[in-house]
C-alpha cells in the first residue's frame, strides 16, 4: 500500500472527524453569538486573504465599522485583528 494511503488510513483511526457538529454544539452552549450581529465567514484554500480585506474595506468605505481577523500574521501578531475604519488593535502598545 503506498505510504500515502496508510498516512491517510492512519489519520482516521486517531480521531479526525470532518464536520461542523463540534463547533455547532459549542456555539449552542454559548448562547449562539453568532446570530446577534451581521457577519460574513469567507473560507477556501486560496485567496482568503484579499477577499477579507478588499471585503472588509468596501464595508468600511460604506459607513459599516468591520472587525477583521485573519490568520497568518504577515510582520506582527497584531495586524490578525483590526477593527475598519481604523488600524490593529493594540497598535504601539505591544513591542
Amino acid at each position: 500500500m503506498p505510504r500515502l494511503a496508510v498516512y491517510l488510513q492512519n489519520l482516521q483511526r486517531f480521531g479526525i472527524r470532518p464536520g461542523l457538529e463540534r463547533i455547532v454544539a459549542l456555539l449552542e452552549r454559548v448562547g449562539n453569538p453568532h446570530q446577534k450581529y451581521p457577519h460574513v465567514l469567507i473560507g477556501g484554500t486560496n485567496g482568503k486573504g484579499s477577499t477579507c480585506e478588499y471585503t472588509a474595506r468596501m464595508l468600511a468605505q460604506n459607513g459599516r465599522r468591520v472587525g477583521l481577523f485573519t490568520s497568518p500574521h504577515l510582520y506582527e501578531w497584531n495586524e490578525r485583528i483590526r477593527v475598519l475604519p481604523g488600524e490593529g488593535l493594540f497598535e504601539g502598545t505591544i513591542g
